[in-house]
């Protein structure tokens, strides 16, 4: 039996171009010895596959081969390129990135196969996408495990009390560099424009808001917690629960209700405007906001986007009742 009907035989590859190439380099490579700094030791039928059928890997000499680093990469790439299943593709595109990055300082890649640099590319993008499909995190089940341990009081606990002893030894920030960043911050303000929101020293403003950037307000965690309940504004201190509002949407509907909290609620329920990320308690703050003619923004992958389907306003005594009512729920 052949190197390749073996390997059809156990249900690793299919029949393609790369399964030959990979057969001609495994054959061509049977007698080459180990040379220190210059071979690695590959296993011909890989090491994945005993491990995913429960099997005991085959370290025997009839299933080693010692290939140049370089061939050592293609052999993978190789196999990658020709596994039966995605999984299988996904472990050896971390092989292939693996080998490059343990020996990231060795010169010769770029010596001796330059050639392939268009196969290296089919193959970081053949990998970004499995990577997309095998990450943990995108496995509810694994996500919903991974949450409820980092998310438990023991967890951030300990967590909170490395952060401290870190800090408290000067391991995160020098005094010096303590320093340097509260003058930035004070010497500064974060701007937009066109979705893009950047950091503006305070000599640069005005050129900016000339050019028609907008200051963007960013909150510390304290404002934000003393900003649920109440706010600054207009109308004196901003109740939830007292100001009554509507809202008119694109197509010109209008929606009343008896305060800001019960806005908040139905915007989040039948909209969820800014996806799972943001509960109704922001979006009371981005209510309070329209009414008093601001954009409604928030800021997603260090960018802004802004809400245009949908403005609020202050309702006055005597606005429709029973629009009202029918949206207390």
């Amino acid at each position: 039996m052949t190197l390749k009907e073996k390997l059809l035989s156990l249900d690793l590859v299919i029949d393609n171009e790369y399964l030959d190439k990979y057969c001609e380099l495994i054959e061509s490579n049977k007698n080459t010895k180990r040379e220190k700094f210059k071979t690695q030791k590959h296993h011909i039928i890989p090491r994945y596959y005993y491990k995913y059928n429960n099997l005991e890997i085959d370290n025997s000499k009839e299933n080693l081969v010692n290939l140049l680093y370089k061939d050592h990469i293609l052999a993978h790439y190789y196999l990658c390129m020709c596994s039966i299943y995605d999984y299988y593709s996904y472990i050896n595109y971390i092989s292939v990135y693996r080998i490059i990055n343990k020996d990231k300082n060795d010169n010769t890649i770029f010596k001796d196969i330059l050639y392939t640099l268009d196969d290296f590319q089919k193959i970081y993008e053949y990998g970004r996408e499995l990577s997309l499909k095998y990450n943990p995190m995108f496995n509810d089940k694994q996500k919903f495990k991974h949450n409820n341990i980092m998310r438990s009081e023991e967890i951030r606990n300990k967590i909170s009390n490395t952060m401290k002893e870190k800090i408290a030894k000067g391991y995160f920030f020098t005094e010096e560099h303590r320093k340097n960043l509260s003058k930035q911050a004070k010497e500064s303000i974060y701007m937009y424009k066109d979705n893009i929101i950047t950091r503006v020293v305070n000599s640069k403003i005005q050129q900016y808001i000339d050019n028609g950037w907008q200051k963007y307000e960013k909150r510390s965690y304290k404002q934000k917690m003393q900003g649920i309940n109440n706010f600054n504004c207009k109308f004196n201190m901003f109740d939830f629960r007292s100001i009554k509002c509507y809202c008119i949407l694109e197509n010109g509907s209008k929606y009343y209700f008896n305060n800001i909290l019960t806005a908040g609620i139905w915007w989040f329920k039948n909209y969820r405007p800014f996806g799972d990320k943001y509960v109704e308690v922001t979006l009371r703050r981005k209510i309070k906001d329209s009414i008093n003619g601001k954009d409604i923004i928030y800021k997603l992958h260090n960018k802004i986007i802004k809400i245009t389907y949908i403005k609020w306003f202050k309702s006055k005594e005597g606005d429709d009742e029973d629009e009202v009512n029918k949206n207390k729920n």
